[in-house]
């Protein structure tokens, strides 16, 4: 079996960098994914001014050393990212 997934969206907020006592770096971030919200038809919802209203689910997300490096040093609130990586609860 394998376990991989795919995840595109936006960055909630700028990711934190920390590192153990054994020295490994660990950085993380909140990662928002969304989608159209629909109605019990399944058609598309649309709010008060015309807008598709969005559904937004929040993942953690979790790298380690050398990426979790150059995630903090380039990443930002707001950006579009891509992470494949593997679901571990």
């Amino acid at each position: 079996m394998t376990n991989i997934v795919l995840l595109v969206g936006n960055l909630g907020a700028d990711p934190e960098l920390r590192s153990t006592n054994g020295g490994t770096e660990i950085a993380v971030f909140n990662l928002g994914t969304s989608r159209p919200k629909r109605d019990s038809e399944g058609k598309t919802y649309k709010d008060e001014s015309g807008f598709t209203a969005k559904d937004t689910e929040w993942h953690r997300i979790t790298c380690f050393n050398g990426l979790g490096r150059v995630i903090a040093q380039h990443a930002s609130k707001g950006m579009l990212v891509s992470v494949k990586g593997r679901i571990h609860y």
